[in-house]
Protein backbone atom coordinates (compact mmCIF):
# COMPACT_ATOMS: atom_id res chain seq x y z
CA UNK A 1 0.00 0.00 0.00
CA UNK A 2 1.42 3.20 -0.91
CA UNK A 3 2.75 5.67 1.68
CA UNK A 4 0.30 8.41 1.20
CA UNK A 5 -3.08 6.55 1.56
CA UNK A 6 -1.46 5.46 5.09
CA UNK A 7 -0.53 9.02 6.44
CA UNK A 8 -4.07 10.08 5.18
CA UNK A 9 -2.38 12.51 2.01
CA UNK A 10 -5.37 13.37 -0.51
CA UNK A 11 -4.76 12.00 -3.80
CA UNK A 12 -3.81 14.45 -6.68
CA UNK A 13 -5.25 14.33 -9.69
CA UNK A 14 -2.37 14.74 -12.66
CA UNK A 15 -2.29 18.32 -13.48
CA UNK A 16 -2.24 19.32 -17.17
CA UNK A 17 0.47 21.06 -18.49
CA UNK A 18 -0.53 24.46 -19.75
CA UNK A 19 -0.97 24.73 -23.54
CA UNK A 20 1.01 26.94 -25.41
CA UNK A 21 -0.62 29.28 -27.69
CA UNK A 22 1.51 29.97 -30.07
CA UNK A 23 1.15 26.00 -30.33
CA UNK A 24 -2.51 26.33 -31.22
CA UNK A 25 -2.19 28.98 -33.19
CA UNK A 26 0.40 26.64 -35.10
CA UNK A 27 -2.49 23.95 -35.52
CA UNK A 28 -4.99 25.62 -36.27
CA UNK A 29 -2.80 26.81 -39.71
CA UNK A 30 -1.85 23.32 -40.29
CA UNK A 31 -5.38 22.23 -40.19
CA UNK A 32 -6.59 25.23 -42.29
CA UNK A 33 -3.74 24.36 -45.23
CA UNK A 34 -4.98 20.79 -44.88
CA UNK A 35 -8.18 22.09 -45.89
CA UNK A 36 -6.94 24.37 -48.48
CA UNK A 37 -4.90 21.24 -50.23
CA UNK A 38 -7.67 18.88 -49.97
CA UNK A 39 -10.44 22.13 -52.09
CA UNK A 40 -7.79 22.76 -54.27
CA UNK A 41 -7.28 18.96 -54.97
CA UNK A 42 -10.81 18.69 -54.89
CA UNK A 43 -11.72 21.25 -57.74
CA UNK A 44 -8.89 19.86 -59.88
CA UNK A 45 -10.91 16.29 -59.58
CA UNK A 46 -13.75 17.51 -60.56
CA UNK A 47 -12.81 19.53 -63.39
CA UNK A 48 -10.71 16.77 -64.86
CA UNK A 49 -13.44 14.40 -64.05
CA UNK A 50 -15.85 16.89 -66.30
CA UNK A 51 -13.68 17.30 -69.48
CA UNK A 52 -12.76 20.80 -68.93
CA UNK A 53 -10.01 20.59 -71.80
CA UNK A 54 -10.37 23.02 -74.86
CA UNK A 55 -10.65 20.10 -77.25
CA UNK A 56 -13.84 18.78 -75.18
CA UNK A 57 -15.11 22.55 -75.17
CA UNK A 58 -14.55 23.41 -78.44
CA UNK A 59 -16.38 20.26 -79.28
CA UNK A 60 -19.24 21.11 -77.54
CA UNK A 61 -19.63 24.84 -78.59
CA UNK A 62 -22.53 23.88 -80.91
CA UNK A 63 -24.82 22.97 -78.15
CA UNK A 64 -24.55 26.58 -76.70
CA UNK A 65 -26.96 28.72 -78.74
CA UNK A 66 -26.29 32.55 -79.25
CA UNK A 67 -28.95 35.18 -80.43
CA UNK A 68 -28.41 36.70 -83.44
CA UNK A 69 -27.46 40.06 -82.26
CA UNK A 70 -24.96 38.87 -79.97
CA UNK A 71 -23.37 37.01 -82.79
CA UNK A 72 -23.44 39.86 -84.95
CA UNK A 73 -22.13 41.94 -82.34
CA UNK A 74 -19.30 39.08 -81.70
CA UNK A 75 -17.99 38.80 -84.90
CA UNK A 76 -18.23 42.80 -85.67
CA UNK A 77 -15.86 43.20 -81.97
CA UNK A 78 -13.60 40.25 -84.06
CA UNK A 79 -13.22 41.80 -87.01
CA UNK A 80 -11.91 45.17 -85.46
CA UNK A 81 -9.16 42.82 -83.25
CA UNK A 82 -11.32 43.09 -79.54
CA UNK A 83 -11.37 39.88 -78.77
CA UNK A 84 -11.43 40.61 -75.00
CA UNK A 85 -14.38 42.76 -75.56
CA UNK A 86 -16.19 40.22 -77.54
CA UNK A 87 -15.93 37.72 -74.67
CA UNK A 88 -16.71 40.59 -72.85
CA UNK A 89 -20.08 41.25 -74.34
CA UNK A 90 -20.40 36.63 -75.33
CA UNK A 91 -20.51 36.48 -71.06
CA UNK A 92 -22.59 38.89 -70.42
CA UNK A 93 -24.98 37.42 -72.84
CA UNK A 94 -24.97 34.23 -71.58
CA UNK A 95 -23.58 34.31 -67.66
CA UNK A 96 -23.60 30.65 -67.87
CA UNK A 97 -20.46 30.35 -70.64
CA UNK A 98 -17.63 30.33 -69.03
CA UNK A 99 -14.78 32.47 -69.78
CA UNK A 100 -12.79 29.34 -71.70
CA UNK A 101 -15.98 28.62 -74.17
CA UNK A 102 -16.63 32.34 -74.77
CA UNK A 103 -13.06 32.26 -75.69
CA UNK A 104 -14.03 29.30 -78.31
CA UNK A 105 -17.45 30.53 -78.90
CA UNK A 106 -15.77 34.01 -80.08
CA UNK A 107 -13.66 31.80 -82.98
CA UNK A 108 -16.24 29.73 -83.86
CA UNK A 109 -18.74 32.13 -84.95
CA UNK A 110 -16.26 33.88 -86.70
CA UNK A 111 -15.43 30.98 -88.81
CA UNK A 112 -19.15 29.19 -88.91
CA UNK A 113 -22.35 31.20 -90.50
CA UNK A 114 -24.12 27.99 -89.35
CA UNK A 115 -24.03 28.12 -85.63
CA UNK A 116 -27.61 27.64 -83.40
CA UNK A 117 -29.23 30.79 -82.84
CA UNK A 118 -32.17 29.33 -80.27
CA UNK A 119 -32.04 26.27 -78.19
CA UNK A 120 -35.11 24.67 -80.45
CA UNK A 121 -31.73 24.54 -83.49
CA UNK A 122 -29.99 23.07 -80.77
CA UNK A 123 -32.77 20.34 -80.17
CA UNK A 124 -32.66 19.77 -83.97
CA UNK A 125 -28.93 19.18 -83.41
CA UNK A 126 -28.84 16.89 -80.90
CA UNK A 127 -31.37 14.66 -83.19
CA UNK A 128 -29.04 14.84 -85.81
CA UNK A 129 -25.80 14.56 -84.08
CA UNK A 130 -26.70 11.58 -81.87
CA UNK A 131 -29.73 9.83 -81.96
CA UNK A 132 -28.65 7.90 -79.66
CA UNK A 133 -28.87 10.53 -77.32
CA UNK A 134 -32.17 10.95 -78.52
CA UNK A 135 -33.46 7.77 -77.96
CA UNK A 136 -32.35 8.15 -74.44
CA UNK A 137 -34.14 11.66 -74.11
CA UNK A 138 -37.48 10.85 -76.01
CA UNK A 139 -39.40 8.71 -73.36
CA UNK A 140 -38.01 11.24 -70.56
CA UNK A 141 -39.62 14.31 -72.34
CA UNK A 142 -42.85 12.61 -72.85
CA UNK A 143 -43.09 11.34 -68.85
CA UNK A 144 -41.91 15.06 -68.80
CA UNK A 145 -39.31 14.02 -66.59
CA UNK A 146 -37.58 17.44 -66.48
CA UNK A 147 -34.95 16.68 -64.14
CA UNK A 148 -34.08 13.34 -65.67
CA UNK A 149 -33.32 15.49 -69.00
CA UNK A 150 -31.38 17.77 -67.70
CA UNK A 151 -29.20 15.12 -65.59
CA UNK A 152 -28.98 13.18 -69.20
CA UNK A 153 -28.10 16.49 -70.92
CA UNK A 154 -25.26 17.56 -68.69
CA UNK A 155 -23.77 13.93 -67.89
CA UNK A 156 -23.56 13.48 -72.31
CA UNK A 157 -23.10 16.95 -73.25
CA UNK A 158 -21.40 18.52 -70.39
CA UNK A 159 -23.62 21.29 -70.33
CA UNK A 160 -23.80 23.81 -67.83
CA UNK A 161 -26.97 23.02 -65.54
CA UNK A 162 -28.40 26.41 -66.86
CA UNK A 163 -27.98 26.13 -70.67
CA UNK A 164 -29.33 22.01 -70.39
CA UNK A 165 -32.38 23.25 -68.15
CA UNK A 166 -32.98 26.07 -71.14
CA UNK A 167 -32.91 22.96 -73.21
CA UNK A 168 -35.09 20.61 -71.38
CA UNK A 169 -37.54 23.37 -71.94
CA UNK A 170 -37.47 23.34 -75.29
CA UNK A 171 -37.88 19.88 -75.54
CA UNK A 172 -40.68 20.14 -73.45
CA UNK A 173 -42.67 22.56 -75.49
Amino acid sequence: MPIFLLLGAPIAAPQAAPTDPMRVVFVLVLVLLAIALVLVALSKWLRFRQGFSAQRQRELLWAIPVPWDIRQAVRELMRSGDQARAVSVLREAIPAVSLLQAKLLTDRLVEHDDHPTGYAEVVREIRERDPELDARLRPLVEHKAEIEVVRLLRERLGLDLRIANELAKSMHE
